[in-house]
């Protein structure tokens, strides 16, 4: 039975190298599919040195490029788009190029895992360039919509059968998806599903249910309607037990963005109602938690200051300011590879996407990813004013709307770090620029306000 496994997994990568002859989007499909419910398994547990995700990526990348050398098509160019261009550089070289270098100086070896978080900008451009490369219609656009909605409904699912306690999911998790937070989600404080991680969770469910609820308000006609209420349905639902306040507040965020658009209102009142059926079938989780939070003998708690918001203040405080300000230039690499070489030793995460930049990669990490983030927005803009496409348009407003949301939750944690969160995002990149041939269907246009034009839209008057 050794061979079996194996076995399969060749005949699978052939037959999809095989499909995408002929329907390349299945490429894009294959690659977001897999992502989040992969990303979860530990390094080299189950494939040596790498991720199963990043495993399946290069694969699916490989196959991209073997078919523009076996495959001749008649408008074959792929879209460019240079402010995500620039912003991919920006981030690789401010991010993962220089501290590389910088590590270099230090010892002439770098491990493995600190070299791939290095070049995990490379992993995020990488699928941004099999997307625009192979989606080219309303229907490849289809494949990999519904692709990113059956993924997020086995997390979801899975995550709502773990707060169930469902004891066969709990055995899946222990076995293929082990991690610190999984031992907490046991112990009925949080969940995780197959994320690993209860941020990566929450704000996961939080990017399918502002794309479900985008979709179904803009863009009918992509997705079946009842097929978005469910997958939306069990995102806000699973999102609940994750009791995540960074995420909860990056939804009070999204809903007055939406109070503002006249027909995106009738999505708060849907969203309240289903994160409600949420709360009420896993108040547990809320009520722990609020204790945790407010009521709990940690002499960390002060009145209506959540306690973990008053560790942070006091870790960036204490603990990381004044080990950044030795080394506030470069800082000292991923996991500490440099800190441990210098003498300092922190055992414990940094709580913030700025934080964990000055610490790792120092001003110049800082600066390059709010100077990509800067451009990103730039561009998609840009893209959302000029562009009279329907569903350019529409991924626009959907990316800017999580640059904005992600920036202010990265305050807490590091929420452009998160796998299925980041790749996400850079699907969303990509579909915002992608090059559509044919028209769609006329009951599938782009809806806006009734009598009036979109905020952004005035933005360049």
């Amino acid at each position: 039975m050794n061979w079996f496994i194996p076995f399969l997994l060749l005949y699978a990568a052939a037959t999809l190298f095989f499909i995408s002859l002929r329907k390349p989007a299945i490429l894009a499909a294959a690659a977001i599919f897999f992502t989040p419910l992969l990303s979860g398994m530990p390094r080299g547990k189950f494939v040596p040195i790498f991720r199963p995700n990043e495993v399946v990526l290069m694969t699916i990348g490989l196959f991209y490029i073997l078919r523009l050398f076996l495959v001749r098509e008649e408008n074959r160019g792929t879209p460019t788009n240079k402010f995500v261009d620039v912003g991919f550089l920006v981030l690789f070289i401010g991010t993962g190029l220089v501290p590389l270098v910088k590590t270099l100086e230090v010892s002439t070896t770098v491990s493995i895992n600190d070299l791939l978080i290095y070049l995990s900008p490379v992993q995020y451009y990488l699928l941004y360039k099999i997307v625009i490369g192979t989606v080219k219609s309303k229907k490849d656009v289809q494949m990999v919509l519904y692709a990113f909605l059956i993924s997020g409904l086995i997390v979801s699912l899975l995550a709502i059968l773990e707060a169930l306690r469902v004891k066969l999911v709990e055995n899946l998790l222990w076995t293929y998806y082990p991690s610190a937070h999984l031992a907490r989600s046991v112990s009925g404080i949080r969940i995780a599903s197959i994320l690993g991680n209860w941020a990566a969770l929450a704000t996961f469910c939080l990017i399918q249910i502002l794309l479900y609820a985008l979709l179904y308000i803009r863009h009918r006609g992509l997705i079946k309607s009842w097929l978005l209420w469910a997958a939306m349905g069990l995102s806000a639902v699973a999102f609940v037990p994750t009791v995540s306040f960074a995420t909860a507040a990056g939804f009070l965020i999204i809903g007055a963005y939406f109070l503002f658009r006249k027909r995106l209102r009738k999505a708060v009142f849907a969203g309240m109602v289903l994160i409600g059926i949420g709360a009420f079938l896993f108040q547990p989780f809320i009520l722990n938690r609020i204790n945790f939070q407010f009521h709990g003998k940690s002499s960390l708690s002060y009145g209506l200051i959540p306690s973990t918001l008053v560790h942070r203040i006091w870790l960036w405080s204490t603990v990381y300011l004044p080990v950044i300000q030795q080394n506030f230039i470069w800082g000292y690499g991923p996991n500490t590879t440099m800190s441990v070489r210098q003498g300092i030793t922190i055992n414990t995460t940094e709580e913030s996407q700025y934080f964990g930049l000055l610490y790792t990669s120092g001003v110049i990490g800082l600066t390059a990813h709010l100077a990509y983030v800067a451009i990103l927005f730039a561009g998609l803009l840009k893209k959302y004013k000029n562009c009279g496409h329907p569903s350019n348009r529409m991924f626009a407003e959907l990316a800017m709307i999580l640059l904005v949301v992600l920036s202010i939750m990265g305050i807490s944690n590091a929420y452009f770090s998160y796998s299925g969160v980041a790749e996400a995002l850079w699907l969303f990149y990509a579909l915002a620029v992608c090059t559509y041939t044919g028209e769609f269907a006329e009951e599938d246009r782009f809806e806006w306000n009734e009598g009036r034009r979109p905020i952004l839209e005035g933005l360049h008057e």
